[in-house]
């Protein structure tokens, strides 16, 4: 008997392994031949995985890219400096009409008497 190593179909002439290759798979309840007769087999057949691998592990985290709001790109636009966010006319003209839709700061808001319709 073979001692110190895996099993293989050899150890277990009672599982029908003949001469010619064909052997009973009880996995799936049929004659297997095989491509190499002679060679020897594993009869201890791994149970298939099933799921996600990667359940639990946390996801990588990238770089973190820093995104310009629409309020930011209309200042550059208007070439403010945040000492005159109160006194433009054309910020506060912009932020009435996006004032539910566009992220403004909440101080200037405030400071212009605008409120806030809000949706939820």
């Amino acid at each position: 008997m073979n001692q110190g190593r895996n099993r293989v179909a050899a150890d277990f002439p009672e599982r029908g392994m003949n001469p010619g290759g064909s052997s009973w798979n009880q996995t799936q309840g049929k004659h297997c031949i095989s491509r190499y007769p002679y060679a020897r087999k594993v009869f201890f057949p791994m149970a298939k995985r099933r799921g996600n691998p990667n359940w639990g592990k946390p996801e990588p985290i990238g770089p973190v890219t820093p995104t310009i709001t629409e309020f930011e790109q209309v200042v550059r636009e208007y070439k403010l400096s945040p000492d005159q966010y109160l006194r433009s006319t054309r910020l506060r003209e912009w932020a009435r009409r996006n004032k539910n839709s566009k992220y403004i700061p909440e101080p200037l808001l405030e400071a212009w008497g605008f409120e806030i319709e809000s949706t939820l």
